[in-house]
């Protein structure tokens, strides 16, 4: 396998009091690739939010990697669209409840397997802490990438991403969500990161793996002619 590649990843949307969210695609997006988005919803009170996630180009809602929601309105959820067809596309994240104040952030990446996650996981952090995690199980895959989200109860102050992770771009540094992402040879961990603040997440993670290679094979049917007839 090779490494999945992330082809383009604009700026995160914040979105305050709404019903929904969009990104839009800086370049036009390439056939076949995958779309994946992470949504957040921050703040302490409020209904339990659910999300629906869609484009402009590809019919039908995105499949849901997973969602996570705790005992308030926060939450996080990672969506995903394989084989996208090509187009300038803007995503949408719908929410059920009335409304919502969070974040949405949208990559396109290539290389990746046809299929569903091959690990996610979540948590529901109970108590305020500096040192966080996306899943309450260490998450795995080969050659994959990985996408973390995390709604929080207030602002987290400064933010550092986990160790060879990517904060999401567009960001405020005084947030009260967090998303990273990254890609990586052999994926083993549960999406650790740090706020400069103590707060309460709730978290989730997903790991997509790259597309496995053909094996080699070095019969070909030239080789194999039968015998020789004598004359």
């Amino acid at each position: 396998m090779a490494l999945p590649v992330v082809v383009q990843a604009p700026n995160a949307v914040l979105g305050s009091s709404v019903t929904s969210i969009s990104v839009v695609y800086g370049s036009s997006v390439t056939a076949g690739n995958t779309l994946i988005s992470a949504v957040t919803r921050q703040g302490s009170s409020g209904t339990q939010p659910g999300w629906t996630t869609n484009d402009n180009v590809n019919s039908g809602n995105w499949s849901i990697a997973v969602e996570q929601q705790g005992s308030t309105n926060r939450a996080s959820n990672i969506s995903y669209r394989h084989n996208s067809a090509s187009g300038t596309i803007t995503v949408t994240a719908t929410i059920s409840a009335s409304d919502f104040t969070g974040y949405l952030f949208c990559v396109e990446v290539s290389g990746l397997q046809q299929v569903a996650p091959v690990n996610t996981g979540g948590i529901d952090e109970t108590t305020s802490q500096t040192n966080h995690v996306s899943s309450t199980t260490t998450e795995s895959g080969t050659d994959a990438f990985v996408m973390c989200a995390s709604g929080l109860n207030a602002n987290a102050g400064t933010t550092t991403p986990g160790s060879g992770y990517t904060e999401a771009p567009g960001m405020s540094s005084a947030t009260q969500s967090f998303i990273q992402y990254k890609t990586i040879a052999s994926q083993s961990d549960n999406g650790p990161w740090t706020s400069g603040t103590a707060r309460i997440g709730i978290n989730c993670m997903a790991v997509f793996e790259a597309i496995v290679s053909a094996a080699f094979n070095p019969y070909q049917p030239w080789m194999h002619r039968g015998p020789v007839l004598a004359q």
